[in-house]
């Protein structure tokens, strides 16, 4: 059998052949090269990209490892005074960034400290005041969250005082007549 009379024959098989494994009749073609029936298989292509995943890793030789600092709420406490209701929330080390806001549907305060954050305490505290029921705490992959739902229907005006490690949120217990 001649070379053209083989490759058309390939040809045929090629296109009655689609799928990556089938190749029963295209095997047994003499001359085909080795090469040509295990990039048919797959095996050839596998062993490519396989090299390829290998050389575009680490070309330094040095790895970088990013370092995620979590910082640790240590307490959150409240005081109440006979105008305030204070919440005081306790770190290891400063706050930084945070974002204070109210939810509807119950009514609540919430402060979101960014960052990673570990909770130390108790993640549900109730409360005894005529403003604040419970406080809730809950870690999420980029912020801790502080929750203060709120008995009521009417917005308190929050006051939020920053520590060296830590935040006051005041809420006062009446509210100011105009």
């Amino acid at each position: 059998m001649s070379r053209s009379l083989r490759f058309s024959k390939f040809l045929k098989l090629r296109k009655a052949n689609s799928g990556p494994f089938k190749i029963s009749e295209a095997s047994e073609i003499r001359g085909l090269p080795k090469f040509w029936k295990l990039w048919k298989l797959g095996l050839i292509k596998f062993l490519i990209l396989g090299l390829f995943f290998v050389f575009i890793g680490d070309v330094s030789g040095e790895s970088e490892i990013a370092e995620v600092r979590v910082e640790v709420l240590k307490d959150v406490d409240t005081i109440t005074l006979t105008e305030v209701f204070r919440v005081v929330i306790a770190a290891k080390a400063p706050i930084g960034k945070y974002h204070l806001f109210f939810l509807n549907k119950p009514l609540r305060l919430v402060v979101d400290l960014n960052g990673v954050w570990k909770n130390a305490g108790v993640p549900v505290m109730k409360v005894k005041d005529a403003r604040v029921s419970r406080i809730r705490i809950g870690e999420h992959a980029d912020k801790l969250r502080v929750v203060m739902d709120l008995k009521g229907k009417e917005l308190p005006s929050p006051v939020i005082e920053e520590f060296p490690k830590g935040l006051g949120v005041s809420l006062p217990r009446r509210f100011p007549r105009f």
